[in-house]
């Protein structure tokens, strides 16, 4: 299969999802001394992002095909990068509750869109999506690691504005690919093959409530694994390590160890 360019941005849309939803989970710990509170009174500023994360995927989905997938591509860089921005520079928990608000928001484009543009780029499908959800899983386990070495190296807010700049460049890249040649081509071939797959399957409604109760179950534990991560190698592994940054790489090497799991199950479903 090869990678070209267009797979090459979508799978980095995939690492960046991840990691935008992930940062303050682990700045959280370096913040609750600084805004004096508590772990879990901070945790619960970022409820409404992560509900915007589900919510906003359909609303997402239904205006990436009637109006442009890439540039609803386009506006998740950018927007989950301003969205990080404004977290980063927040004064007080309701700024930092709005700007994590905002991120969910953004968050949510990726998941409906981005993943279908990756399972219509052509070959094997089961690996592009094995390949792209190891991109996803590495933006899991970078979030810990990265957050961790700003918080300490340049405080909490640095852990929000150096990630907000790459989103933004990477978005600027993928406005700048959508219009060359090569870009309006795979467009092209992407829309066609959008409108040749309108009808839906025969049993579309069994295959929703399965989808619905496999992503519903999968996702509360995905969310509750990487959300307490942090705080629990915080309080029970710190005295295996010298600082968060340590500790923060850690829980990244569990992240990276399970990711790879994915190419295999790819492997299964172009197999079986």
């Amino acid at each position: 299969m090869r990678l070209n360019t267009r797979f090459l941005f979508l799978n980095a849309g995939h690492a960046v999802d991840h990691l935008m939803m992930l940062v303050f989970p682990t700045a959280a710990v370096f913040m609750a001394a600084e805004l004096d509170a508590t772990y879990g009174e901070l945790l619960f500023l970022s409820t409404a992002g992560f509900i915007a994360f589900g919510a906003c995927s359909l609303p997402a989905g239904w205006l990436a095909d009637r109006w442009s997938r890439e540039a609803m591509i386009a506006l998740f860089f950018i927007g989950i990068g301003c969205a990080a921005a404004l977290t980063g520079l927040a004064d007080g928990r309701l700024q930092i509750a709005a700007g994590l608000l905002a991120i969910g928001v953004f968050a949510a484009i990726y998941h409906p869109v981005g993943i279908a543009m990756v399972s219509q780029g052509g070959g094997a499908v089961g690996r592009r999506l094995g390949i792209n959800g190891v991109w996803g899983n590495m933006g899991v386990a970078a979030a810990p690691l990265l957050t961790a070495f700003l918080c300490e190296a340049y405080g909490w807010r640095a852990a929000f504005l150096v990630p907000s700049v790459l989103c933004v460049t990477i978005g600027g890249l993928w406005l700048l690919h959508c219009r060359s040649n090569a870009g309006r081509a795979e467009t092209a071939a992407g829309t066609a093959a959008r409108k040749a797959n309108t009808q839906p399957s025969l049993q579309w409604k069994r295959i929703l409530a399965i989808v619905f109760f496999a992503t519903a179950v999968g996702g509360f534990i995905f969310n509750a694994t990487t959300i307490a991560l942090p705080k629990i190698f915080d309080e029970r592994v710190m005295a295996l390590t010298e600082g968060a940054s340590r500790a923060g790489g850690l829980i990244a090497m569990v992240f990276a160890a399970a990711a790879f799991t994915q190419v295999l199950v790819g492997h299964l479903i172009d197999r079986y």
